[in-house]
C-alpha cells in the first residue's frame, strides 16, 4: 500500500505510471505487485473500522526483512525508471 497526502484525482494522475513501474518490476523480477494508493487521512480515517485497513502487529521477522528488501528493490526501480526517462 501507498500512502500519500496527494487528492483523489492526482492519484488516478499517478496510477498509470505506478502501475507502468510494478508491471516492469515484475517482469525484471518475478515477484508480482499490486499497488494500492490511498490518500493518508482517508486510510487513517477508516484504520480502526475496517479490517483491510487493519496493520497486521503480528509480523514475522522473515516478513520484515522481506517487506524491507521489496523496498529497497522499487527504490532502486524507480530511480533508474527516472534515469532513464
Amino acid at each position: 500500500m501507498i500512502l500519500t497526502d496527494l487528492s483523489f484525482e492526482e492519484i488516478e494522475d499517478y496510477r498509470d505510471k505506478i502501475s507502468d513501474i510494478a508491471y516492469d518490476i515484475e517482469l525484471d523480477t518475478g515477484i508480482i505487485l499490486s499497488p494500492i494508493i490511498k490518500n493518508i487521512d482517508k486510510y487513517n480515517s477508516r484504520a480502526n473500522f475496517v479490517p483491510f485497513y487493519e496493520p497486521s502487529l503480528e509480523k514475522t521477522e522473515q516478513q520484515i526483512e522481506t517487506s524491507k528488501e521489496l523496498v529497497r528493490l522499487v527504490e532502486d526501480y524507480i530511480s533508474n525508471y527516472y534515469k532513464k526517462n
